[in-house]
């Protein structure tokens, strides 16, 4: 007799997204892994959003909504909407992006089943410009630096490759693991995922990354957390930046030099935004960031010794300029 396949829990944070949440659900209803529950957080949401979930939920059982009564954020909602899930695997999914196709779980469960001793996988994603209508794969990892290795090899093959994965919404997880280790996001703080995927990488036994593109990440829809910057976002990224580096600097484990060289790459992106600032303001920010100039010698990740060399040609002031409008035409 054909055993039951195991439940895997969504949990999708939601706040103001009326013209995207219906789109986001209805990829993961569609799935054809059929033992799934969707967890939708209302994170206080004033625009319709809520009644949209309400009649998601009368459509599928398998969608259930739970409220916050006050916005504390969108850590604040993936720990809460945690506490509600059944499943024996968890994936987290911004109410604003969605699932490319339909068989994203039942591919990932097929390489769990493979792979039972890895703790998580994480997966690729294509960025969707809304405004522009172009959608943009990232970069693939590099199999050939993780195939048969350990876990630290595989961590510095993602880091030299530039595909270090952050982002919660690119994994599925073990729950029990995540549950067994306590592994939570950090509340009232911009790049929240920086923070847990370490923690993730540090507690585990081993993880496996395929390239398989899962997931599109909305961009340039204006309600998006990464669609704009300002300076409270600026200052809270700054200040986890600092926290994680002040943690790892003197900390001699197998993992310092790697997520040192993963923040001399977040730090090569606040040089970059500091010059949206003017006056006394920008100067006080170049003079906190000089101070940590040092994690650039931390230059595993390509793109670092990139901005590395432009200092050395170009000097900092001008290396700030250049790396403020690169960022620009990306996004």
């Amino acid at each position: 007799m054909k055993g039951i396949s195991p439940k895997v829990s969504i949990i999708v944070p939601v706040y103001n997204v009326e013209e995207y949440v219906e789109q986001s659900v209805s990829s993961i209803i569609s799935q054809t892994y059929e033992n799934i529950e969707v967890i939708l957080v209302n994170n206080a949401s004033t625009d319709k959003s809520i009644d949209i979930c309400s009649r998601l939920t009368a459509d599928d059982s398998r969608v259930k909504v739970v409220e916050i009564e006050n916005n504390n954020g969108v850590s604040h909602a993936r720990n809460y909407g945690l506490r509600f899930t059944t499943g024996e695997y968890i994936m987290y999914m911004d109410s604003d992006d969605y699932w490319i196709n339909e068989n994203v779980v039942s591919k990932l469960m097929e390489i769990f089943s493979s792979n039972c001793k890895v703790d998580f996988i994480t997966f690729n994603y294509t960025k969707y410009f809304q405004k522009d209508h172009i959608f943009k794969n990232e970069l693939l990892f590099n199999q050939q630096a993780l195939a048969g290795r350990t876990k630290y090899e595989k961590i510095e093959g993602l880091i030299t490759s530039g595909t270090f994965p952050m982002s919660c919404w690119s994994k599925i997880i073990k729950k029990d693991f995540i549950v067994n280790h306590n592994i939570s996001f950090i509340l009232g703080t911009a790049g929240e995922d920086m923070a847990w995927f370490i923690e993730l990488i540090d507690k585990c036994d081993d993880f496996l990354a395929v390239n398989e593109f899962f997931y599109c990440y909305r961009r340039q829809n204006g309600k998006s957390l990464s669609s704009g910057f300002n300076e409270s976002r600026f200052n809270s990224l700054f200040n986890i930046t600092q926290v994680i580096i002040e943690q790892f600097k003197t900390q001699e484990t197998p993992l310092q030099k790697y997520v040192l060289a993963y923040m001399a790459y977040e730090y090569s992106i606040l040089l970059g935004i500091s010059h949206n600032f003017t006056g006394k303001k920008r100067i006080e920010i170049l003079k906190e960031l000089n101070n940590y100039r040092w994690i650039l010698k931390y230059d595993l990740n390509p793109k670092v010794k990139k901005v590395n060399k432009l200092i050395s040609l170009a000097g900092f002031n001008l290396s700030v300029i250049l790396l403020n409008y690169h960022i620009k035409r990306l996004n």
